[in-house]
């Protein structure tokens, strides 16, 4: 790929066509035209579904897998460690971008350190440059006002330029849309909580469930796994489209039997891409009421189902749950090498045969 500068400029930014969230109750759904840099900065809120702080919002448009993106800043100033933590959030903005042949790309820097926002613009710049990708604009948000971090940016960037987004377009058409942009990605964490009463509520359930749970080195777990995986199709498929939650003797039963893997995959096998905003509901409910020794698989369900319906940061929020009971949940891990390569939902429909291999 041969290098082709493309400065940044309020022109090239009106010349792109829009930004284009996934679908998902977390998302508004159609296209959104950018035609000023203030239209960016309330894009990189709503395509997140969160206010950010401190952060580094990528969006990338053209190309065959367009996609958006959110780093933490680093959390002290390049000057101040021995290593400059730049070069992370750089190598991983730029990789996933010049892997997925995005051709222009525009970044907004959500913080109050204008030091350590420009150091990150201006590698970013340059290394996107380096690549052949068009940077469009690049800009500081700090809640108040944005600053263009471009070259030719002048007083913009000393002075900055007032903004309020709590009637801007965008905002107000993913409130009417039914989604709510939450304060901070903390309060999007926070959606997920565990609920302690329920929790307990379910605990002796779970447990005298569990006592019906067959091992695998008994000679009646093929059977016992073709059952109760059909069951726990016909449960989950019954209640997604419904948007209910079972009964809490079908609940611990549930989360019993998806301690076995093969049990798991046919809760898993109803996730597809064209309804998983709605699987996100039945799965949220369950991260938070499972006891603590059975919430690894639904958060990694609703990881899944998260990323099938482009909400990312719902998705890393419900893998930190699974790391918090159990750090090497496999399907976590698949569902956070998705995320961190930027691997686009339509490249999976989701859905498969759980039962291959059993006979």
């Amino acid at each position: 790929m041969n290098p082709t500068p493309r400065p940044s400029s309020a022109s090239s930014l009106r010349a792109i066509a829009g930004v284009v969230p996934a679908p998902g109750p977390r998302s508004p759904g159609g296209t959104l035209r950018l035609r000023r840099p203030e239209d960016l900065v309330a894009a990189s809120v709503v395509v997140l579904g969160f206010w950010p702080t401190e952060s580094v919002v990528l969006m990338t448009f053209g190309g065959p897998r367009p996609f958006h993106a959110r780093i933490d800043l680093p959390t002290v100033d390049p000057a101040e460690g021995p290593a400059d933590p730049v070069d992370a959030v750089v190598e991983a903005l730029v990789s996933p971008a010049v892997a997925h042949e995005v051709e222009t790309v525009a970044v907004v820097v959500h913080s109050e350190r204008a030091l350590v926002s420009r150091r990150v613009a201006s590698r970013l710049t340059r290394r996107f440059v380096q690549a052949g990708i068009g940077v469009a604009e690049v800009l500081r948000a700090d809640g108040e006002r944005w600053f263009s971090l471009g070259a030719s940016a002048g007083r913009m960037a000393r002075d900055g330029v007032p903004y309020d987004l709590r009637e801007h377009p965008f905002v107000a058409a993913s409130v009417l849309g039914g989604r709510v942009v939450l304060g901070s990605r903390d309060d999007l964490a926070a959606s997920l909580a565990p609920d302690v009463e329920a929790g307990e509520r379910l605990r002796a359930a779970v447990d005298e469930a569990a006592d019906e749970v067959v091992d695998a080195d008994d000679p009646r777990w093929r059977t016992w796994v073709l059952a109760e995986g059909a069951w726990t199709q016909a449960l989950v498929e019954h209640h997604v489209e419904r948007a209910s939650v079972p009964v809490d003797t079908d609940l611990a039963r549930l989360l019993a039997g998806m301690r076995c893997i093969r049990v798991r995959d046919a809760a898993w096998a109803t996730i597809h891409r064209e309804s998983a905003h709605h699987a996100i509901g039945f799965w949220t409910t369950l991260t938070r009421c499972a006891p603590d020794d059975v919430r690894a698989a639904p958060a990694a369900l609703l990881a899944w189902a998260a990323w099938l319906a482009g909400d990312g940061a719902l998705a890393w929020c419900a893998l930190d749950r699974v790391g918090a009971v159990e750090p090497d949940y496999s399907l976590a891990g698949l569902v956070a090498e998705a995320l961190t390569r930027a691997v686009p939902p339509s490249s999976c429909e989701g859905g498969f045969d759980w039962t291959a291999g059993l006979g």
